[in-house]
């Protein structure tokens, strides 16, 4: 079989575009797929990433020839330790069997009133203030996701467990991007201020952590939320249960998987309604027409709503949260005709996946009627992957759909939103795809 060469900038051409990477490194990789296709190759001294932009190479890395790689998350250990997100093998196999239960649909329903009620608290907050106020809302979606997750984990009020977890965790996460980002970095046994700062946050995470699960575990609790599901998972064949050590790794991974993510796509989601006004009215039309005013909107509600369920998926197409996945070559391996040595970085991005003009007619364009039933479904599977793709598509994907839909129908329906033109809008690509200076916009009460 012949094999072709990934075309690629040399080292020296990358480094003219550092400073530009630094600043946001959607914008080189932007240009390299613009000059080179849908393939490219960047030189990194001893190995090289391959970055590809396709949905026959997303099927290919995902899910056909997912078993000559492995996940590149070590970068995350220090924090996560070895959950769902950095496991792999037998390990994550067995964890992600034990694991499924908690996000079947009968477990989903019973945190929708979580949901419920930290929305209608946030919908409180703002009625309180100026009815023409502008704000930046990324600090109350963060809020009311940390507050849900924390809720659903561990049941009882959480508040201010969850501002000292969001205020650690936010300073643990940034240690790591910028860690992750360097070239050569600290090693962590340096007693620099950056290093015992993220030492002392994680060292804050646990206590919060293992004080909750000591405290379950002395108390047998009615509560049904997720730490009591776990703490009663037994492994099939050796009829084990989770040790705390590994409680501990899963609740914090799926607080920063369920916090995190939910809130990036929820800010985004009012950004682009707020810029698209005639399309916010059509929602706040449908919402009215299916929800009266005065009542919650009950869980089956919310799949009647076309419109909404299609804006939820552009809005994930345009800004998916988790917007650069990675793998490394365990073996050779040839993925869309490319032969890819062992140990070489495989770069595999939605962000450009979704906006490949190849794959979607004007594609940096807001527009939910693409995700009609008859036009959708004759798209590639892969061409859609905000939650990843193939036997690690991500297990919260439901929890999070509900949490985007419910937190959208309650704030469209209770406030109209405008952009604010002056505060300028930019991209950060971290872990998760952030605006740099948050989401400035003008709400008025309804």
């Amino acid at each position: 079989m012949t094999t072709k060469i990934a075309p690629g900038p040399s080292f020296l051409k990358l480094l003219t575009h550092a400073s530009e990477a630094k600043k946001n490194l959607i914008t080189p990789l932007q240009k390299f797929f613009d000059e080179y296709g849908n393939v490219f190759k960047i030189p990194m001294g001893f190995t090289s990433i391959y970055a590809f932009r396709t949905p026959e190479a997303a099927k290919e890395i995902l899910q056909d020839k997912a078993k000559s790689m492995c996940r590149s998350y070590d970068g995350l250990k220090p924090l996560i330790g070895e959950g769902l997100l950095t496991s792999e093998g037998e390990l994550w196999r067995k964890q992600r069997k034990m694991l499924s239960p908690l996000f079947h649909q009968k477990s989903i329903e019973n945190f929708y009133q979580n949901i419920l009620e930290e929305t209608s608290s946030l919908v409180n907050t703002w009625k309180k203030v100026d009815s023409s106020n502008e704000l930046i809302i990324d600090p109350y979606m963060m809020k009311t996701t940390l507050n849900v997750i924390a809720r659903s984990l561990v049941s009882t009020d959480l508040s201010g467990v969850a501002d000292q977890l969001g205020v650690n965790i936010n300073v643990a996460m940034d240690f790591l991007v910028k860690n992750n980002g360097t070239v050569f970095p600290v090693p962590m046994f340096f007693p620099t201020k950056r290093n015992l700062n993220f030492k002392k946050a994680v060292k804050e995470i646990d206590r919060l952590i293992y004080d909750a699960i000591e405290k379950r575990r002395e108390k047998v609790s009615e509560a049904k939320d997720m730490l009591d599901l776990l703490l009663n998972m037994r492994e099939e064949q050796t009829g084990e249960g989770f040790s705390d050590r590994e409680l501990r790794d899963h609740l914090i991974t799926m607080i920063l998987a369920g916090h995190e993510s939910t809130a990036s796509g929820l800010t985004w989601a009012f950004y682009l309604l707020a810029k698209n006004p005639k399309i916010q009215e059509s929602l706040y039309q449908e919402i009215i027409n299916h929800i009266q005013n005065s009542q919650a909107p009950k869980l089956e509600q919310l799949s009647s709503l076309v419109l909404l369920n299609q804006v939820c998926k552009e809005v994930l197409r345009l800004y998916p949260p988790f917007w650069y996945l990675e793998r490394k070559t365990s073996e050779e391996v040839i993925i869309d005709g490319f032969k890819i040595p062992k140990g070489q970085r495989i770069s595999l991005s939605p962000y450009f996946i979704h906006r490949n003009p190849e794959v979607w007619e004007n594609p940096d364009e807001f527009i939910p009627q693409r995700f009609e039933e008859n036009l959708h479904s004759a798209r590639h599977k892969m061409s859609w992957i905000p939650f990843g793709g193939g036997a690690r598509y991500c297990i919260g994907q439901p929890l999070a759909m509900l949490e985007i839909q419910t937190i959208i129908v309650e704030l469209v329906r209770n406030f109209k939103f405008e952009v604010v033109e002056e505060h300028l809008i930019e991209m950060d690509p971290l872990i998760s795809l952030r605006a740099k200076h948050g989401i400035k916009l003008r709400k008025t009460k309804r």
